[in-house]
């Protein structure tokens, strides 16, 4: 059975950069996210909504079923191929980049160590917007890829800083460790790895 380690934390708090960082330190660990999943993840209607109203939200409703039945198979020992087309090949660990933790019911128990990484919003709004600009916006023109960061920026005021607030919050309660988002991604993943070898 491959040790699974499950990475959380809000949008921008720096989870994909520790995913590659720990799987590269475990001897080129399997990898599997979350986001890749996102055509098939199934959210509650008003989920952001009442998150964006300081509402709470039962993470446990975030259902993705074929995310879950991928990482048994990772968990269990065999190769699965992910929605964007990768073959990932189960190996002694596998690192998971899963937003939520232990807070959804789906993954709980199949998480063996979980790493919260705590981010202040403003830094990892930041970070999000720069992400965004090299890598989602290089094929638009600069006035469209304006428009699309003035959009999400409105709606990060409308209530989306609310909700990544109310979410990491409940992300962070039943994590294994908890780590410091601005501390240098390799110090990070030496806590994570000081944690397995404890």
């Amino acid at each position: 059975m491959a040790f699974i380690i499950g990475v959380s934390g809000t949008t921008g708090a720096g989870k994909s950069t520790l995913v590659k960082e720990l799987a590269f330190r475990l001897d080129n660990a399997a990898c599997l996210a979350f986001d890749a999943y996102k055509e098939t993840t199934v959210y509650p209607a008003d989920m952001m909504e009442q998150l964006a109203k300081g509402g709470t939200m039962d993470l446990h409703k975030i259902e993705s079923p074929e995310f879950l039945q991928d990482l048994l198979t990772l968990k269990s020992g065999r190769s699965v191929v992910d929605p964007c087309g990768r073959k990932i090949a189960s190996t002694e660990f596998v690192v998971v980049e899963e937003p939520f933790g232990r807070q959804r019911s789906e993954t709980a128990s199949v998480l063996d160590l979980v790493a919260f990484i705590e981010t202040p919003l403003d830094i990892a709004l930041a970070r999000r917007i720069v992400r965004d600009i090299q890598e989602e916006y290089t094929d638009v023109p600069a006035s469209e890829a304006l428009v699309m960061v003035e959009e999400f920026l409105q709606s990060y005021l409308g209530g989306m800083r609310a909700a990544y607030h109310t979410i990491s919050c409940s992300a962070s309660e039943g994590a294994d460790v908890v780590l410091d988002g601005l501390r240098p991604v390799e110090e990070l993943a030496q806590e994570v790895l000081n944690r397995i070898d404890a």
